[in-house]
C-alpha cells in the first residue's frame, strides 16, 4: 500500500469499531475518575462542615441569654428587598445596553453606506497623493508640501522598517543593497548606507547638491552641460527638477530638505503624474530616497541613507528587462531568460560603479581646471580614484569573501533558518511526505529565492546536504521548473534517482505538467505508479492523459478508487475508457461515504466491482441520506449496526429514522450512549422511544462524563418517572 501525503482511504468497519470502543473506554474511565474525585470532595466537605457546626454551637447563646441573632423573617425580608433592588438595577442596565447596541448598529450602518474603506490605510503605503501634482497653483503648492512633509515625518519609521540601527549605535557600519522581485511590479533596488564622517554637515550639503541626479537618483551618464532641465523650480526648502535623460527616461523629481541645528534630512521621490508637465508615455521609475545627517556630541557626523527605485515602467506596466537595462548599459543578449533576474544584481552594481567612477573623474578634472589654467593638470585625484576603485573591488569581492568563508565553520546568516524545516522524506524505503512540512519550508524558501536568486542555491545545496532532496521535491510541488533546470545543468541531480522519481510523482499530484515534461525530456529515472494515482486523486485529467501517452509506468486500481472517492466523475469515466487497471469495491464504498451519489450511480451502471456494507455504513455515518436511500433501494449489500450507531453519534436524526423504518440491522447500545455523549438530545429521545438496545443509566453516565447538561437533565427525568 502506498505511504504518501494524504494517502489514507475512508475508515473501514474494523477501524470504526475500534475507535468507538476506545471512546467508550475513555468515557467510562473519565466517569469513574470524576466520581472518585467527587467522593473525595464530599469527604472533605463533611469534615469541614463538622468543624463549622462545632464552632457555631460554641458561639450560640446559652439558655436564658438574650439572642443576638436576627429573626429569620427579618433576614428574609432584607434579602428580598436587596434582590428587588438588584433586579431593578439590572433592568435599567439592560435597557441602557439595548439603547447603546441600537445606536452602534445605526452608526455601523451609516458608515457602511458612506465609506467603503475595508481597513485603515497604512502610513507607509503609497497612494495617488504621494506621486501626483495638480495644475492649480494653490493645490500644487499644497501638494508639494504634503508629499515632502509626509516623507519627513515618516523618516524614522522608514529607517526602522528597513532594519537600520539607531543613529547612536556603536555596532557595525552598514552598506549593502538588495533586489526584490515581484511577478507584476518587476524589481525594486534598495540601497542602505550607515556611516560615521569626520567632515562637518555643511560639507556634505554641497556634496549632496552636486550629486543629486547622478548619485542620489542613479541616472547613468547624466551631465548638466549636455542635459537640459525641463523644470527647475525652488520654493523654500522644496525643489522640483524634471528632465529627459540622454537614454529617454523621464525624471520628475520632487526634493526637500529639513534642518535643525543638529540634524539635516534630505529626501525626494519621483512624481509620476504631473498635470503641468506631461510626458509622452516615456519610461520612468518609482524612486525614493532619504539622507539623514546628525551632528553628534563628540563632533563627528553620522549619516544614514536609504535609496529605493523600481524597474522602469510605462502607463501600461513595467518594461522588459532588456529595455530597462538600456538605461544602465546592461546587455542581456547572451543571458538566458531564466537567468536574467539572477544576474541582474551583479550587472546593475557594475553599471552603477562605472557611472560613479566616471562622475568622480569628471569632477576631479573640473576642480583641477578651475584652480589655474596655466598650471598643469595634476593626476593626483585620478590616481586616488583608481586606487579607491581597486581597493573597493577587492574588499567587496563576493568571490574572495566566499573563498575565505569556505574555511570557516557554520552557516551563512540567510541559511540558518533552513536547519529547522527540513522534512523527512523517506522511511523504510518508502517516501512519506507531510504537506504541512513543505508549507514551512516554502514559507522560507520562496522569499529566499526572490532575495538571493537561484544562483545562491549551490551554496545552500552544499551547506545543508539534508535539504537537497527537499529542494527537488519543493520545486516539483510548487512548479519551479527553473530550479530543476538549474540543478540539472550543473549535474546536481546525479545519483538522486529516487528523488527525481519522487519529483515527477509530486509534480503530477500538483498538476505541473511543465515540470513533468522537463524531467521526462532531460532525465531517465521516470516516475512510479503514484504519479497517475495522485493525478487522478486530485483531478488533474490533463496530467493523467499526458502520463498515459508519454510514460509506461501506468497506474493501479487506486487511481479510479481515489477519483471516485473525491467525486471526480469525468476522471472515473476517462480511466474506465482508456485504462485497464479498473477499481476495487473501495471506489463505490468511499464515494458513498463522501456523498458522491452521481459517482455511485455511474459505477453501479458501468462497473462490476460493486460495493460492500461499508458503503451504506459510511454514508449513514456522514449523514448522506440520499445515498443511504439509493443504496437501500438499488443494492443488496445492506449495512451493519455501525450505520445507525455512527449516524446517532454524529447527530443525523433523519438517517436514524430511515434505518429504523426500512432496515433490520438495528443498532447497539453505543448508539444511545454516543448520542448522549455528543449532546444529540433529539436522537436520544427517538432511540429511547423506538429502540430497546440502550440503557438509560448507562447513557446518563456517558452524558455526565461529557458534561452534556441538557441530556443529563432529561435522562434524570426519565429515571425519576
Amino acid at each position: 500500500m502506498e505511504q504518501a501525503m494524504m494517502e489514507e482511504s475512508s475508515p473501514s468497519i474494523i477501524v470504526r469499531r475500534h475507535r468507538r470502543d476506545d471512546k467508550q473506554s475513555q468515557r467510562m474511565a473519565q466517569y469513574r475518575e470524576q466520581k472518585k474525585q467527587e467522593f473525595l470532595v464530599l469527604e472533605q466537605s463533611i469534615s469541614k462542615l463538622e468543624r463549622i457546626r462545632t464552632e457555631l454551637l460554641q458561639r450560640a447563646p446559652k439558655p436564658k441569654q438574650k439572642s443576638l441573632l436576627l429573626p429569620w423573617k427579618e433576614v428574609a425580608k432584607a434579602l428580598r428587598d436587596l434582590r428587588s433592588l438588584g433586579e431593578s438595577q439590572n433592568k435599567d442596565l439592560r435597557s441602557q445596553l439595548q439603547r447603546h447596541q441600537k445606536l452602534v448598529e445605526e452608526m455601523v450602518h451609516w458608515v457602511s453606506l458612506h465609506y467603503s474603506i475595508e481597513k485603515p490605510p497604512s502610513s507607509g503605503r503609497r497612494t495617488w497623493r504621494h506621486v501626483s501634482l495638480l495644475a492649480d497653483l494653490t493645490s500644487r503648492k499644497l501638494g508639494k508640501e504634503w508629499i515632502t512633509q509626509q516623507m519627513f515625518h515618516n523618516t524614522d519609521r522608514v529607517f526602522q522598517e528597513y532594519g537600520f540601527p539607531s543613529i547612536d549605535a556603536t555596532a557595525h557600519l552598514l552598506q549593502d543593497f538588495h533586489f526584490l522581485f515581484s511577478e507584476d511590479q518587476g524589481y525594486r533596488f534598495i540601497t542602505r548606507h550607515f556611516t560615521i564622517m569626520n567632515k562637518p554637515m555643511d560639507a556634505f550639503v554641497e556634496h549632496y547638491r552636486n550629486t543629486l541626479l547622478p548619485f542620489q537618483c542613479c541616472i547613468l551618464g547624466y551631465d548638466s552641460d549636455t542635459t537640459p532641465m525641463l523644470v527647475n523650480d525652488t520654493e523654500g526648502n522644496i525643489q522640483q527638477l524634471a528632465l529627459v535623460t540622454p537614454r529617454g527616461e523621464h525624471v520628475n523629481l520632487l526634493t526637500g530638505d529639513f534642518r535643525t541645528p543638529d540634524r539635516i534630512v534630505f529626501l525626494g521621490r519621483q512624481i509620476q503624474d504631473d498635470e503641468l508637465h506631461r510626458h509622452e508615455n516615456r519610461r520612468q521609475r518609482d524612486r525614493m530616497f532619504w539622507c539623514d545627517l546628525h551632528r553628534m556630541p563628540d563632533g563627528t557626523c553620522r549619516g544614514r541613507g536609504l535609496w529605493i527605485q523600481s524597474q522602469a515602467f510605462r502607463l501600461d506596466g513595467v518594461v522588459p528587462l532588456e529595455e530597462d537595462g538600456f538605461d544602465y548599459d546592461i546587455d542581456y543578449s547572451n543571458c538566458p531568460d531564466h537567468l536574467k533576474e539572477v544576474r541582474l544584481p551583479n550587472l546593475f552594481v557594475d553599471a552603477v560603479k562605472r557611472n560613479w567612477a566616471s562622475m568622480l573623474a569628471k569632477q576631479g578634472k573640473r576642480e583641477n581646471w578651475s584652480q589655474s589654467k596655466s598650471k598643469p593638470v595634476e593626476k593626483t585625484t585620478s590616481a586616488l580614484i583608481t586606487m579607491a576603485a581597486i581597493l573597493d573591488n577587492v574588499l567587496r569581492s563576493t568571490d574572495l569573501l566566499g573563498a575565505i568563508f569556505e574555511y570557516q565553520n557554520g552557516l551563512h546568516q540567510d541559511m540558518l533558518p533552513f536547519r529547522s524545516v527540513v522534512p523527512t522524506l523517506c522511511t523504510d524505503g518508502q517516501y512519506s511526505i507531510q504537506e504541512s512540512d513543505f508549507e514551512a519550508l516554502h514559507a522560507l524558501l520562496a522569499p529566499w529565492y526572490k532575495t538571493h536568486g537561484i544562483a545562491r542555491l549551490t551554496k545552500l545545496w552544499n551547506a545543508i546536504p539534508a535539504i537537497q532532496e527537499c529542494v527537488v521535491v519543493h520545486a516539483a510541488l510548487y512548479g519551479h521548473v527553473e530550479v530543476l533546470r538549474f540543478l540539472h545543468e550543473r549535474n546536481m541531480l546525479s545519483g538522486s534517482q529516487w528523488s527525481t522519481q519522487m519529483a515527477m510523482d509530486i509534480a503530477a499530484r500538483s498538476g505541473h505538467i511543465d515540470v513533468l515534461e522537463f524531467l521526462h525530456t532531460h532525465r531517465k529515472e521516470g516516475c512510479t505508479v503514484k504519479a497517475m494515482n495522485w493525478a487522478a486523486r486530485y483531478n488533474h485529467l490533463h496530467v493523467v492523459q499526458w502520463l498515459h501517452f508519454h510514460t509506461t509506468q501506468g497506474a493501479t486500481a487506486l487511481a479510479m478508487d481515489y477519483a471516485a472517492e473525491n467525486g471526480h466523475l469525468e476522471m472515473v469515466q476517462w480511466l474506465h475508457a482508456h485504462r485497464t487497471e479498473g477499481c476495487t469495491t473501495g471506489a463505490m464504498d468511499n464515494a458513498a461515504a463522501n456523498g458522491h451519489l452521481h459517482v455511485v450511480q455511474w459505477l453501479h451502471a458501468h462497473r462490476t466491482e460493486g460495493c460492500t456494507e461499508d458503503a451504506m455504513d459510511g454514508a449513514a455515518a456522514e449523514g448522506h441520506l440520499n445515498v443511504v436511500k439509493w443504496l437501500h433501494f438499488n443494492r443488496s449489500e445492506g449495512c451493519t449496526e455501525d450505520a445507525m450507531d455512527e449516524a446517532a453519534e454524529n447527530g443525523h436524526l433523519d438517517v436514524v429514522q430511515f434505518l429504523h423504518t426500512h432496515r433490520s440491522e438495528g443498532c447497539s447500545e453505543a448508539a444511545m450512549n454516543d448520542a448522549a455523549a455528543a449532546g444529540h438530545l433529539e436522537i436520544v429521545k427517538y432511540l429511547l422511544e423506538h429502540r430497546d438496545e440502550g440503557e438509560v443509566d448507562e447513557a446518563l453516565s456517558c452524558a455526565k462524563a461529557a458534561r452534556q447538561v441538557n441530556v443529563v437533565a432529561w435522562l434524570r427525568q426519565q429515571l425519576a418517572a
